[in-house]
Order: structure tokens, then sequence, then C-alpha cells
């Protein structure tokens, strides 16, 4: 559902002319402060990007912002009317476990298809660069959940997942590392590994 509400959100983006392009770059100049605020800011980091390069940019970036907010709602809203309704004994399933929590195979393939379309030119490029970042999300959420199971041995992982939240808050850079973490255990499995008895 959500993959289908960016697509179309893209390709309406994608579309310069369209109602939708035109009110967002409206309204992102008006929140910016115009073109001389937006130059005013680009001019103290140093970079050669136009303030028309510069929108353009928050632009075909909002699909993603909307994909990830659109994720992110529904897992908290899923999460909390499934521990409501355990708690009121009205649940039709027991909750599952988060450290189990484990992507089907057709995520993966869609992840496959949309790194494709992101070959691809104009438009289409568009939409699959941002189905593969939405699907990244996937993969973000499997990495944090990586990072709870290999922790429940350390010492003071209490502490620890205390630094490394507040690093993931900081550092941008860290979030597609816990993403890659749960690309690399989604095809090798290295929950299993870790939980799985030494021989």
């Amino acid at each position: 559902m959500a993959a289908a509400l960016v697509a179309i959100v893209t390709l309406q983006i994608g579309d310069d002319g369209s109602e939708l392009a035109q009110s967002l770059e409206q309204n992102l100049l008006a929140a910016l402060g115009g073109e001389e605020g937006i130059q005013a800011v680009l001019d103290g980091t140093g970079t050669d990007v136009t303030p028309e390069q510069y929108v353009n940019l928050l632009i075909q970036a909002a699909p993603v912002g909307i994909g990830i907010l659109f994720v992110a709602v529904i897992a908290i809203n899923a999460g909390i009317a499934q521990r409501l309704l355990a708690l009121r004994g009205m649940a039709l399933r027991p909750s599952p476990s988060v450290k189990d929590m484990e992507l089907p195979f057709a995520h993966d393939a869609a992840f496959v298809g949309a790194i494709v379309l992101s070959l691809f030119p104009g438009t289409i490029g568009l939409v699959g660069t941002t189905l593969t970042a939405l699907f990244l999300m996937s993969y973000f959420l499997l990495g944090l959940v990586v990072v709870h199971v290999m922790s429940s041995r350390w010492p003071s992982r209490g502490l620890v997942l205390f630094a490394f939240y507040l690093c993931l808050l900081v550092l941008s850079g860290l979030a597609l590392f816990v993403a890659i973490l749960g690309l690399a255990d989604a095809a090798f499995g290295l929950r299993r590994r870790q939980t799985s008895p030494s021989t």
C-alpha cells in the first residue's frame, strides 16, 4: 500500500507541469524565504547548487518522506492496537515477538525490482529510486531488531543501546549502516547465527 502511494505521488511530482509539483515548489519557496533566502543559506555552505536545484531536490525527496511517515504511522498504530487487544484478551493472535521479525521473499524481490527501475532515466528512474529508499526503511527496522538481538548478551546492554540510539539521532549515516545490517540479516541470517548454540 505504501509503495503504491509513493509511486503515485512520485509520478505526479515527476511531472514538472503538474499542480502538485507546482504547489510544492511554491510552498517550499514561501517556507524557505524565497530564492533570496535559499541563496543566502547555500552561500554559507560553499556549494554550487542553485536555489532552483535545491528546491527540486526537496520536491523529489518528498515521496520518500511521505512513504517513510506512512510506514511508521502504520507500524506504530498496529503495535498499539495489538497491545490494547492483548491486554483485553480480545486479540485474535498472540502478539508477535519483535526479535523474530522476518521480511517475506516478495519484499526482497520488490526491492531488487525497485533497484532495477532506478537505473532507468526520467520519471521511471525517479519512481525506482523512491521505492528503493522506501524498501530500505523496512531493512532499517530489521537492522534495529538485529542490534537488539546481538546486544542481548552484552554487559551494560541498556547503556550501549542508549548510546546507539543517541548516535543514530546525531549521525545520519548510521541509519544507512543499520539498513545494510538488516539487508545482511535477510540474506545471511545473522540473528540465527547469533542465537544458535555453539558446537
